[in-house]
């Protein structure tokens, strides 16, 4: 079926074709892929999938690949299909092979695409000049998940994506497995793929990532040092000022995350001695206190009966009189 549409397919394109002449210099070798429809009037979903194709390739990887119907016919412009066996009625020997090696194509690459109950699904077959044949079909709710699904089977579309951090040593997880420590290379399939980095003392990061068919991709990340945790609770006296390195924070009960590093931590209450600590705080550091300030003291106030009486002092005309 292949062979007959594809033969098919060259003729319609180049009407009036005759045999191809022998030429010294062969074109480059280069993969045709060309997307039909799976199911009757389902025109728009070939149209969608073509399309999809030519946009997961990065430009240095479409050098190496006609995509579409017309892609084919330019490529065809100006060249002769090797049909003479077919038309003069010649023994044909492996005729797909001849045909695409004569016009410089390594392999030919068909989908067929559609959409059922199910979801979209595509179908692959890919043939090389060799006679060597690859089947591949995928099912799936998500358009590109589908075609990407099929065509992985019979295509090599993994892209390389090196991954590395800053520091390094960082635990990778790629859409949730594991996958080491950075320095991390590996392959991955065309689409949105996301990367978390964990790190003992730094926070955690996570980055999406769109990364197109057999791209080369180099994801570097930066990690920050974990922050530290500071939790207060002042409940005496109510409405306690919180103060951390001469800034205040709030009032009674805080819980608040530090850079790591040296703070001045300061608590004051009307009526109360204020109350100061410094700390130092490593990263990922918690540090927890509860605080009551002490009252200041009352002010001294005199006790009337522990006061003295001033002694009276007798005149000496008033001891004669009382003689």
């Amino acid at each position: 079926m292949l062979v007959t549409y594809l033969l098919s397919l060259g003729l319609a394109l180049v009407p009036g074709a005759a045999p191809a002449e022998a030429s010294a210099a062969q074109p480059q070798a280069r993969t045709l892929m060309m997307v039909q429809p799976l199911y009757p009037g389902q025109e728009a979903v070939a149209q969608r999938a073509e399309q999809s194709i030519n946009a997961m390739m990065p430009p240095e990887a479409k050098a190496g690949q006609l995509i579409g119907h017309e892609a084919l016919a330019t490529w065809l412009e100006g060249r002769r299909l090797p049909t003479g066996c077919l038309l003069d009625k010649r023994e044909c020997r492996e005729p797909l092979g001849t045909w695409m090696q004569e016009l410089g194509l390594e392999s030919v690459v068909l989908v067929k695409g559609g959409q059922d109950g199910s979801g979209f699904r595509f179908r692959a077959v890919r043939v090389r000049k060799t006679g060597q044949r690859l089947e591949g079909d995928a099912t799936d709710a998500h358009f590109e998940k589908a075609l990407t699904g099929a065509l992985v089977k019979v295509y090599s579309l993994a892209a390389t994506v090196e991954i590395v951090s800053t520091p390094p040593g960082a635990t990778l997880f790629l859409d949730g497995v594991r996958m080491g420590t950075t320095p991390v290379s590996t392959q991955v399939l065309p689409g949105e793929h996301t990367f978390r980095f964990e790190l003992a003392s730094y926070q955690s990061a996570e980055v999406s990532q769109v990364v197109g068919a057999l791209a080369r991709v180099k994801l570097e990340q930066v990690l920050r040092e974990a922050q530290a945790r500071l939790v207060i609770s002042a409940p005496t006296p109510e409405h306690t000022r919180i103060l951390v390195d001469g800034q205040e924070r709030g009032f009674g009960d805080v819980d608040l995350l530090l850079p790591p590093g040296r703070h001045v931590l300061r608590l004051e209450g009307e009526g109360h001695e204020p109350y100061e600590k410094e700390l130092t705080l490593a990263p990922g550091d918690r540090f927890t206190l509860e605080k009551d300030l002490t009252p200041l003291p009352e002010p001294e106030e005199l006790d009337p009966e522990s006061e003295e009486e001033t002694p009276s002092v007798e005149t000496g005309n008033a001891s004669a009189e009382g003689r």
